[in-house]
């Protein structure tokens, strides 16, 4: 709560002794004070805020109740295969993308990987100078974003550069606010690609979507809001046009959908609102009561700000599709620390089922619960029963991607490892996992085998 609070109050204006957000101008907020994300005038009375710190402080729970998280079976039908791109240096993957037999693989140093999994063969590529946050190959092209600084910020040095005939990357979009996530998509069907940026940010960013007019790519906001982590591409309302749904994280947390109500023009509705403190992290979409709504599943569980212990309130929650941007919260899994969600019927068994990767878990509290697979027994999503995948204890995963590799009718996946310990008292990874933990660890799925 000492952090939080003066953090509160400088977003309104008031100024707390031995802070210096708002009085002394600190270097790394300089984007904040410009945007006025902290106004130089207060914006309540002097009242009003010792009345909030009286309320905080006699409402605050003294304790947080975790639930019994218990020891985990090991899921079966899933044979992991170890990835190691090199020795030298320690497993830090920001982005990992399945496309047929290949994994493509972005690290922290702007490293960029073409690994062909059935022949275990691995080219290297300097993709960038920077953590790279996406990789993707599309339409015959390759793409990386480059998110310009891995940390918390606000200063727009991230790029999207795509590869030329020779495999050289040229940037294509520079200036980008810590861009974490794109979509490459011809959104209003006229034969020609739109991109949308999730430019992350920090205090300050946005959603963008970029147009390709007159021989250069034309730059419009659609949310201004810091913290849009994903954007997936669907027509939520049957009118034919494609519309975009968003997750934010960074205050206002929640889900948003931006309805295409002519071409490229968007109208947004927050449909999800979530507690600013619940640490949105990622999310997908699936169907799963066949009733051709899209449901959603989000995963919370981003520890790495203001208050680093394990949240009994981090998990899986399943939001039901009512109609008409109406969700209803239908279950949660309790996750300490969760960060990436992909769902498929991975099993065949014609309901839907999910894998959950764990940046910020807790193995004392959580063992086995850093990566997890729930499914719902005979299509009950009220209770998933929850696994862990073999070898999970391997690496820090960070980043999840799924996606048949093998071609053989279900779905694969590929996590990422990143050896970096965010907390009050940072562990050594490197020490616990060597330079020759898996960079990547591919799931092989051999439930129809």
């Amino acid at each position: 709560m000492n952090s939080v609070l003066p953090n509160m109050g400088a977003r309104m204006g008031v100024k707390i002794e031995g802070d210096d957000r708002i009085s002394n101008r600190r270097s790394d907020l300089q984007y904040a004070v410009e945007s006025r994300f902290y106004p130089e005038e207060q914006l309540i009375p002097m009242g009003h805020w010792e009345k909030i710190l009286a309320y905080v402080s006699e409402n605050a729970p003294k304790e947080l109740l975790y639930p019994v998280y218990g020891d985990l079976e090991t899921i079966e039908f899933f044979n992991p295969i170890p990835i190691i791109l090199d020795t030298t240096n320690a497993a830090f993957t920001t982005s990992v993308f399945i496309k047929d037999d290949q994994l493509n693989i972005g690290t922290i140093n702007g490293a960029y990987y073409e690994y062909v999994i059935r022949s275990n063969s691995a080219a290297k590529h300097k993709g960038s100078n920077n953590a790279i946050s996406q990789v993707f190959q599309i339409v015959g092209e390759t793409f990386i974003l480059d998110m310009g600084n891995i940390h918390p910020n606000d200063q727009a040095i991230g790029s999207l550069s795509k590869a030329d005939e020779s495999g050289v990357f040229i940037p294509i979009l520079r200036g980008l606010q810590r861009p974490v996530f794109m979509l490459y998509e011809d959104l209003d069907n006229d034969g020609q690609q739109e991109i949308v940026v999730c430019e992350y940010g920090n205090y300050t960013g946005q959603l963008s979507i970029f147009k390709y007019t007159d021989q250069k790519w034309v730059k419009e906001v659609l949310l201004n809001l810091p913290g849009t982590l994903k954007v997936m591409v669907q027509d939520m309302n049957f009118d034919g046009q494609k519309d975009l749904v968003v997750l934010t994280a960074q205050a206002r947390e929640g889900l948003w959908i931006l309805t295409q109500t002519s071409p490229l023009n968007f109208s947004s509705e927050q449909v999800i609102t979530l507690p600013a403190a619940f640490g949105s992290s990622g999310f997908d979409m699936i169907d799963l009561n066949q009733d051709g709504l899209q449901d959603v599943a989000i995963v919370n569980g981003d520890n790495a700000d203001l208050s680093m212990v394990t949240k009994p309130y981090h998990g899986l929650t399943l939001f039901q599709n009512m109609g008409k941007n109406q969700f209803k919260e239908i279950s949660f899994t309790a996750i300490p620390g969760a960060t990436n969600v992909v769902s498929s019927d991975f099993d065949q068994d014609g309901t839907t089922d999910f894998v959950v990767s764990s940046f910020f878990d807790d193995q004392e509290m959580a063992p086995g619960h850093s990566l997890v697979y729930l499914t719902a027994e005979q299509g009950n999503y009220d209770h998933l029963n929850i696994y862990k995948l073999p070898l999970s204890d391997k690496g820090k995963w960070l980043v999840l991607s799924k996606g048949d590799y093998d071609r053989d009718g279900d779905d694969d996946f590929a996590v990422g490892s990143f050896l970096f310990s965010a907390g009050r008292s940072p562990v050594n990874l490197l020490e616990i996992f060597g330079y020759d933990s898996p960079d990547v660890m591919l799931y092989e799925n051999t439930s129809v085998n």
